[in-house]
């Protein structure tokens, strides 16, 4: 857990200076929005999982349950975002909080709520494409201090672990999605719009939703004007289980980023 606070601390300085705290929920989106009661595994939020964005490894102040989390061999790092227009704030006072850190109940899974400016998707392309800019050396000192966490996953919004709300959460999201509207010359052939794909990521402690009716009931809401490409889609409609909590998102070029595994640019810059 440490390896990923310090590692979105420093990101933040580095490629955000700008950010600023926001601790209202953001209503934009159509009212998307993380709700934490789907997701705290103690079903309450405490001042003991929010978390500042020093060099401390803030593991201190938290409950064994979150503190196992970083023992595990490899961690996912879900972040969420939630912003608004609030004063500017230095990153190195405790007191404004950039992030929260959520106890999930799962074992090697983080979930990093963003209470600042910076949306996360954005956060994430930003970040892997300033680590395959630096030079092997600096890309070492990096991965090695996030040596424990590989994956880091943006989600949009999240809704109890059922297929109905699943569904739901999912239909508006599409319908409001810039690049997924009809296209103007789209005939039923020609001009189509983005390749799509459904990805349905570990259905972790939940065993009330089977992972195939899943992706079969998500795939019917792929827009008839968007081809499903399964290789290399342009944007994935991603679908995340923990426990009693589902998070949605829909994601560009998640196989080309290899499934925004970070740990994943070494292996193809060492390649190279």
């Amino acid at each position: 857990m440490g390896q990923a606070t310090q590692f979105i601390s420093k990101m933040l300085l580095a490629l955000f200076p700008d950010a600023k705290t926001a601790w209202s929920d953001r209503k934009t989106d159509g009212d998307l929005d993380v709700d934490l009661t789907f997701v705290d595994s103690d079903a309450a939020e405490d001042d003991q999982d929010d978390h500042d964005t020093s060099d401390g490894d803030g593991d201190a102040d938290l409950p064994e349950a979150e503190v196992n989390v970083c023992k595990e061999p490899k961690e996912e790092a879900t972040i969420r975002n939630s912003s608004t227009d609030t004063p500017s704030a230095l990153l190195a006072e405790k007191k404004d909080k950039f992030y929260q850190v959520v106890n999930t109940g799962c074992q090697g899974l983080l979930f990093i709520r963003f209470r600042n400016s910076v949306d996360e998707l954005e956060f994430i392309t930003k970040v892997h494409s300033h680590l395959l800019s630096l030079s092997s050396e600096a890309q070492t000192k990096i991965f090695k201090s996030i040596g424990f966490t590989c994956r880091w996953l943006p989600i949009h919004a999240t809704t109890p672990a059922t297929l109905p709300d699943i569904i739901n959460m999912i239909r508006p999201m599409i319908a409001k999605h810039e690049a997924l509207q009809q296209p103007s010359g789209w005939d039923g052939v020609s001009n189509p719009g983005p390749t799509m794909a459904v990805v349905v990521d570990h259905i972790r402690n939940c065993t009330t939703i089977e992972k195939k009716e899943l992706v079969n009931e998500v795939a019917k809401e792929i827009p008839l004007w968007c081809k499903v490409d399964l290789t290399k889609p342009d944007l994935s409609i991603f679908v995340s289980v923990f426990k009693h909590a589902a998070g949605v998102a829909i994601l560009p070029k998640y196989h080309q980023l290899k499934k925004y595994n970070l740990q994943s640019i070494r292996q193809t810059s060492a390649s190279q």
